[in-house]
């Protein structure tokens, strides 16, 4: 007996791991947060968690202001 496929449907993979990996590294590193911000939105993280932390690190970010696990 085959296993059952599931279609994707449209939605992209949501891996809560890789999320939590980039949003670690950008509190880590300023040169991440530029490069991350070329490519992943906030719309990008299924995690609502993650998707908050992410948003304040942007937002530290583009005020110039410091980012780490405080001001976050």
């Amino acid at each position: 007996m085959e296993p059952d496929i599931v279609q994707n449907q449209g939605q992209m993979p949501e891996s809560r791991e890789a999320e939590e990996a980039v949003v670690g590294a950008m509190l880590l590193s300023r040169e991440v947060i530029s490069d991350v911000a070329e490519i992943l939105t906030e719309e990008d993280f299924a995690t609502p968690q993650l998707k908050e932390i992410f948003a304040a690190i942007m937002d530290l970010f583009e005020e110039g202001k410091p980012i780490d696990v405080i001001t976050v």
